[in-house]
């Protein structure tokens, strides 16, 4: 992510996520996952997480039009830098769908 000069801010912009932030999403996922999980889960576990795999998920479920989930994405000179999901209850879908509102 790039740094404002003379600050300690970083330089990204959040906002709805869609079905072309598939890939990007699923890049920072597996690569989160390989950095953090690095010595506490096995090495091969965490070699073999697919890209590909992860995009495919990521692209259905940004593609899903009853998905009880809000994706978000941070992005910093037009690249996913992290994604930000959030699920709703089933309620609260119900009630956003009722009253016109989106997922």
């Amino acid at each position: 992510m790039g740094r404002d000069a003379g600050t300690d801010t970083i330089a990204a912009v959040v906002r709805e996520a869609t079905s072309a932030d598939a890939r990007g999403i699923a890049e920072v996922h597996v690569r989160c996952w390989q950095a953090a999980y690095g010595g506490i889960l096995p090495r091969q576990l965490l070699d073999d997480l697919s890209v590909d795999l992860r995009s495919d998920f990521w692209g259905a479920e940004l593609s899903d039009e009853n998905s009880r989930a809000r994706t978000l994405v941070a992005e910093d000179r037009r690249h996913v830098c992290g994604p930000i999901a959030v699920e709703c209850g089933r309620r609260q879908v119900a009630a956003a769908r009722g009253a016109g509102g989106a997922r």
